[in-house]
């Protein structure tokens, strides 16, 4: 097990200390966190922290060729 503080879990997710802590208060998606009795930081197991972000797939977009909005004349298809 590997403890870590808010900023080591904010750099594997990529995003400010400022933006995690905001995001714990607004009760969003975090990884699982401990509060160790008699300290007010907050501890984070990085273990967990990867298996967390391991459980999000990234989807790939199909078509990323198509255009919003009216086709113009050259990407009309022929007529046969």
């Amino acid at each position: 097990m590997r403890i870590g503080s808010d900023k080591d879990v904010a750099e594997i997710l990529g995003i400010s200390t400022v933006r995690l802590k905001a995001r714990i208060s607004a009760g969003a998606p975090v990884p699982p966190f401990m509060k160790v009795p008699g300290c007010k930081f907050r501890r984070w197991d990085l273990d967990s922290v990867e298996q967390w972000m391991a459980t999000f797939t990234v989807g790939v977009i199909a078509d990323v060729t198509r255009r919003r909005g009216r086709p113009r004349k050259t990407a009309a298809l022929p007529i046969s």
